[in-house]
């Protein structure tokens, strides 16, 4: 499975509103808990960014799993 492919899951539409509603939480979440500790905006959101690719990241791997079971 080639990377595209894999990241292709991100384009599709969510069917689910449980499924989009826990996504943007794993996304948003634990960043606002990190509010209070970080003094720059900028840093806050370069780690918007990163743990979003992260979470990204692991939605996909969740729908290539269970597209194969």
């Amino acid at each position: 499975m080639g990377l595209f492919e894999f990241y292709s899951h991100l384009f599709k539409p969510v069917t689910h509103r449980r499924e989009l509603l826990l996504l943007l939480m794993a996304t948003v979440l634990p960043d606002m808990l990190l509010l209070p500790f970080i003094c720059s905006l900028g840093l806050f959101v370069i780690i918007l960014v990163a743990w979003g690719m992260i979470v990204a990241t692991l939605y996909c791997l969740y729908k290539v799993k269970k597209h194969n079971n």
